[in-house]
């Protein structure tokens, strides 16, 4: 038996016109509403990892401070970055 819910207003899809996607076609690219970009004084990012195209998307749309944050990025994660990439030329 398929029960029905019907959703609160608030999380019911709407039609937004203004949509936009910044980033990649995968994970770091998301679809956004342009207008609220231009509109932002400042970008946070959590958990960028080695992908910041969002951001620099962003960036091209809104030239705001951006302040970007990853837990797992750190000297080790840029050395050993390095050494593959050295390794493998």
């Amino acid at each position: 038996m398929i029960q029905k819910v019907k959703l609160p207003k608030f999380l019911r899809p709407y039609e937004n016109k203004n949509l936009t996607r910044l980033g990649n076609e995968y994970d770091g690219g998301y679809l956004v509403d342009k207008i609220k970009v231009k509109e932002s004084d400042v970008l946070i990012s959590f958990g960028i990892s080695y992908d910041w195209s969002f951001e620099k998307d962003f960036f091209k749309v809104n030239k705001c401070e951006i302040v970007t944050f990853d837990g797992s990025v750190g000297l080790r994660f840029f050395y050993a970055k390095a050494k593959n990439r050295i390794k493998n030329t």
